[in-house]
């Protein structure tokens, strides 16, 4: 096991880190790679895009998310792009690519990371979306792993979902409530939880939490 030294992954670990990158896309020019610190992205297929997933011809909204994963999980990789896309969701928009900051202690293993990105990347193609780049650092400024991740989804103006709330307005749910908290304190938390709740309950809501997948 190789364990990485204090600063940026190498040069050759950085060529196999930008091949993990979930869906590719036509629309885009350019990827993330070692001496490349930008994506390009060609808007117009874009829209073609975007447009033929509502069917619509509207000029889409571009909608911007970031949200960060600071406590142990099992699958920290799921949950980063769960917690994003959801937040996206709720605007109505297609969540389309992310950038994605890894931060991991000092004497961390090159396995890790791998594993690391792998998972994104497996996450990444299974929900339709495109790893744009990001940065990976070893830093002794963290104690645990930090993902911290910023996505950017698209919807048509008639398909997008303000904040504004009026009376006799509906809520529409669908699937469970709190899935995703329930996973992560399960995750991150059974052992308090099996003093609090039965085998049964816990089995239960370890289904709830798993159906963020």
């Amino acid at each position: 096991m190789v364990n990485l030294p204090e600063g940026k992954a190498s040069h050759q670990l950085l060529k196999q880190l930008t091949q993990l990158i979930g869906l590719k896309r036509a629309s885009i020019i350019q990827y993330s790679q070692p001496g490349v610190d930008i994506a390009a992205i060609n808007l117009q297929k874009v829209i073609e895009e975007i447009n033929e997933f509502y069917g619509t011809n509207s000029i889409p909204y571009l909608i911007y998310k970031s949200d960060p994963i600071t406590f142990p999980t099992p699958n920290p990789s799921q949950y980063l792009i769960t917690v994003n896309k959801n937040d996206l969701a709720t605007s109505g928009a297609y969540p389309f690519a992310i950038t994605v900051t890894i931060l991991l202690p000092a004497n961390s293993s090159e396995k890790t990371l791998l594993e690391i990105q792998r998972e994104l990347d497996n996450c990444a193609s299974r929900e339709g979306i495109t790893i744009l780049g990001g940065h990976t650092e070893i830093t002794s400024a963290v104690r645990d792993l930090v993902l911290s991740a910023n996505m950017i989804g698209f919807v048509p103006p008639e398909f997008y979902v303000g904040r504004s709330i009026n009376e006799n307005d509906r809520i529409i749910c669908s699937g469970w409530v709190a899935a995703e908290g329930t996973g992560i304190l399960l995750s991150s938390g059974m052992d308090y939880f099996r003093n609090l709740l039965s085998e049964e309950e816990i089995s239960q809501a370890m289904k709830i939490g798993g159906s963020i997948d």
